[in-house]
């Protein structure tokens, strides 16, 4: 039998795109469209159909995806901020073996359905991390969901709040940052395999399950994401449990080259983090929005460079890997004298 699912995922714009903003974001939500029927249906080969269609016309757009955005801002300003994609899709199921796998269970159409609207919602959440690797910082999504018909709403899709356009900006000139093509990113993370399995336990499985909580960070919470994106790095270049600092400093440089200015910039955000995480850096309340000391501002400051230098770091450290196909590495020193 076949089922139809359907699933609609609200894109977000930025309000206001600034001179140093990603040029390139119109070519990266094209890329989307053009790339995703085919990145759903090399995931799942029981996707048999898959029809991705772009809506631009508030009028047309699902009543459901309003009710579903309204605890993020008001109605008013919706259609403004986003456009929305529909992903119609066909899923070939085998009763038989659905009942074998499931110890002999007779399931009914409406269980089948429910089944695969939530296979459906996991898969599109996989296609927005994917997406987020291949467009660091130009792809935004709204809440989304899955249903069966026109606008029965029947799992919802989480928001892919994405990292800050302010962290590849073109004032940025180390590492460099690019976009790259969906389906090269799907390739790569299909041979390393951690969204099949959920949990990184190689070096690269653990950068890149570290690179999907800054995914889910709200983007003013910088201490989480400088956490995970120096969690990344860590995981990617460090082994044991001496000089971190230098590991990592060093193994930066040999993997993407060294950086433009003299001081070392990698190791002082790794003291910036070690200072967070133990207890010595200025730490805020909770919804405090009052007045802070010169001193607190500076510190401030020193964490939004830190962040986005770890951010970074970590995005082009991924893209080396989507690039190269990469999907083990160790570090070696060796010395040779004579």
């Amino acid at each position: 039998m076949q089922v139809e699912i359907k699933a609609v995922l609200p894109i977000k714009h930025p309000m206001y795109i600034s001179p140093g903003c990603p040029r390139d974001q119109e070519a990266c939500h094209m890329d989307f469209l053009d790339s995703a029927a085919e990145v759903l249906k090399r995931s799942n080969p029981n996707i048999k159909k898959c029809k991705v269609t772009k809506l631009t016309d508030a009028s047309k757009v699902p009543p459901s995806v309003w009710l579903a955005n309204l605890s993020e801002m008001p109605l008013s300003v919706l259609p403004r901020l986003f456009y929305v994609v529909v992903f119609d899709l066909g899923y070939e199921i085998d009763e038989k073996k659905l009942s074998e796998m499931n110890a002999g269970k007779e399931f009914g159409i409406q269980e089948i359905e429910s089944i695969w609207a939530s296979i459906a919602d996991s898969q599109i959440a996989d296609l927005l991390l994917l997406a987020a690797i291949a467009y660091p910082g130009r792809f935004h999504t709204g809440t989304g969901y899955t249903s069966i018909g026109e606008d029965c709403m029947m799992n919802r899709i989480a928001p892919m709040r994405g990292m800050l356009l302010n962290h590849f900006d073109s004032s940025q000139t180390w590492p460099l940052i690019t976009h790259l093509p969906l389906s090269e990113v799907a390739r790569w993370e299909k041979k390393l395999g951690l969204l099949e399995g959920g949990i990184g336990d190689t070096a690269i499985k653990r950068a890149l399950a570290s690179f999907t909580h800054i995914q889910h960070c709200n983007g003013t919470r910088q201490y989480s994401q400088l956490f995970y994106a120096m969690q990344g790095l860590e995981a990617f270049y460090c082994r044991g449990s001496g000089e971190l600092r230098r590991q990592l400093s060093e193994k930066c440089k040999l993997f993407l080259g060294s950086w433009p200015v003299s001081k070392n910039i990698v190791g002082k955000a790794y003291d910036l983090r070690s200072s967070f995480v133990h207890g010595d850096f200025p730490i805020e309340c909770h919804g405090f929005d009052g007045e802070a000391s010169e001193e607190v501002e500076k510190a401030s400051r020193d964490l939004s460079d830190a962040t986005t230098l770890a951010v970074r770091l970590l995005t082009a450290t991924l893209h080396k890997c989507v690039r190269e196909q990469i999907t083990e590495v160790d570090f070696k020193w060796q010395i040779t004298t004579s």
